[in-house]
């Protein structure tokens, strides 16, 4: 574990969600700190701490929802069956390479034989951090649709007339369409 931020040396954690949940800045938290502590503690303190805040929630979100959590774990399984048809087909390459007697390969089929164990162990790195790379995308993609829902949720509560307003102008754009109608029917 890291060490110790000054927020969480002089238990200020409480104060800094509460003055998140105000919608402070990071500098205004500081300042709030700062005073509370009777020590300086600066806004890049602030905001490294919210950012292990924000970690923390993100993983607690994930676990929360067991819909999401199966979801994972079922891609995680397809990565490892790729990941085994993959690492099956560089065994049997291995093997019918090993089955030869030496005398009977030549240098072509040699090395016809390495290229190919080759190509099939970068293809499987290759897939490996595509589907790594996909799994955050997706993640990514989940957070932001969370935060559209719940800022549209809030700005309709706050402002109902301008909510529906700023749906309209953003529809207008034929690539935002379909979502403004997903969002309007709930679905978004």
């Amino acid at each position: 574990m890291g060490r110790q931020s000054k927020i969480e040396k002089h238990s200020l954690q409480k104060l800094v969600a509460d003055a998140l949940a105000q919608g402070k800045s990071a500098r205004q938290i500081a300042e709030l700190c700062s005073k509370k502590a009777r020590e300086s503690i600066s806004h890049v303190a602030v905001n490294e701490y919210i950012k292990t805040i924000d970690q923390g929630v993100r993983k607690a979100e994930v676990l929360k929802s067991s819909e999401r959590v199966s979801r994972i774990v079922n891609f995680d399984i397809d990565i490892l069956e790729v990941q085994a048809n993959t690492t099956m087909a560089l065994l049997n390459r291995f093997q019918h390479v090993a089955a030869k007697p030496i005398d009977e390969k030549t240098d072509d089929e040699l090395r016809k034989d390495v290229q190919t164990i080759t190509a099939l162990n970068r293809e499987l790195r290759e897939n490996s951090k595509f589907m790594a790379d996909m799994r955050e995308k997706a993640f990514q993609f989940e957070l932001w649709k969370e935060f559209t829902d719940l800022f549209i949720e809030i700005f309709r509560k706050a402002a109902p007339d301008a909510c529906d307003y700023a749906l309209a102008q953003v529809s207008a754009n034929p690539r935002m369409q379909r979502i403004i109608e997903l969002q309007l029917r709930g679905e978004g």
